[in-house]
């Protein structure tokens, strides 16, 4: 064969292939142990892709890969994350992806403690397993938190009363305003900045922040308060989850000490109490301050603050004025875009 020929022909045999090559993609749906999907886990592909959520019904893709090995980890809160490794060579890969569920064993409600932080810190697993699984789940959800925030921007709007406290048991309303709050625009607890200067219209007035959710699952909070589980209690005739807080006792600047209640199966955060601990030191004349916030779901996975009622007692009186107490009460919650849009 003359050797043009031969040439010609290997070109034939080699593009052949190319032409019929199809896209690589990783493709999957997530369901639970009965088989029924899994809404919005979190999906994330290494290396090369970053964390994305599942749709409603549990299916997810990542496309345009290269042939080669890929670490594929999902997690949803409430289930046991799923760590494997997939393969992708000619032809794209389709995964059904089972979770199992996380029971935290709780005992029954227990009595707080009034002993003193003394060594803050993340449980330990070998000596509470229970309280150790339950802070995986508090992470998850921060993780949630802190994405659906970045996908999902939104603003709330709060009616925000303030009252005076009288000798005589009454209140007098002093006054009433709306707060909008950009969801973005959010606090992250510090040591020695639970009290604060507000901003904008509150710049010249001192603030208690209230911790959320992220607060209680960060490595920063952790460092600084004593956690126990305090068992099951119920919450207006729900069974919830009750985790005791309380600041280490080598602080010196005002801190809180509190209980979060929290969903025994998504394990999101439904009420929370706080009392100011060194409130002298916050604000002169200040005796003590606490407040007890509620929480509701205003879309999966999305937890806004539905009602705030705080009271602040002072040292002493004042013409018959012995405190102060707010009430913030959400009105409604504006989204730039919703899941699915």
């Amino acid at each position: 064969m003359p050797r043009a020929a031969v040439i010609a022909v290997r070109l034939l045999l080699l593009a052949a292939p190319l032409a019929a090559q199809q896209p690589l993609a990783v493709r999957g749906a997530v369901v639970g142990e009965s088989g029924d999907r899994v809404p919005y886990a979190v999906v994330a592909l290494s290396p090369g892709f970053p964390q994305q959520f599942a749709a409603a019904d549990g299916r997810f893709a990542f496309a345009n890969l290269r042939p080669g090995s890929y670490r594929l980890v999902v997690r949803q809160v409430g289930y046991r994350p799923y760590d494997t490794t997939v393969t992708v060579h000619a032809l794209p890969v389709s995964l059904r992806v089972t979770l199992r569920r996380i029971a935290v064993p709780l005992p029954a409600l227990a009595i707080g403690s009034d002993a003193p932080c003394l060594r803050p810190g993340v449980p330990d697993r070998d000596i509470d397993p229970a309280l150790a699984d339950l802070f995986e789940q508090l992470r998850e959800n921060a993780l949630r938190s802190r994405m659906l925030a970045e996908s999902y921007p939104h603003r709330y709007f709060v009616v925000r009363r303030l009252f005076h406290e009288m000798e005589d048991g009454t209140n007098r309303m002093r006054s009433s305003d709306t707060l909008e709050i950009e969801s973005g625009d959010r606090w992250q607890y510090r040591p020695g900045k639970i009290v604060d200067w507000g901003r904008g219209r509150l710049s010249r007035v001192r603030v208690v922040h209230l911790p959320e959710l992220p607060d209680l699952a960060d490595s920063v909070f952790h460092r600084y308060h004593c956690f126990s589980a305090a068992g099951v209690d119920t919450v207006g005739g729900a069974p919830l989850i009750r985790l005791d807080f309380k600041a280490a006792a080598s602080l010196r600047s005002p801190d809180i000490d509190g209980s979060a209640w929290l969903d025994p199966v998504r394990y999101q955060l439904r009420r929370l109490r706080i009392e100011l601990t060194r409130a002298e030191r916050a604000v002169e004349g200040v005796r003590t301050m606490s407040a007890t916030a509620s929480f509701r779901e205003e879309l999966p996975y999305i937890v806004v603050v539905e009602q705030l009622l705080a009271l602040t007692i002072w040292a002493g009186p004042t013409g018959g004025v012995v405190g102060q107490s707010e009430e913030q009460q959400l009105v409604r919650v504006e989204f730039a875009r919703r899941p699915g849009q």
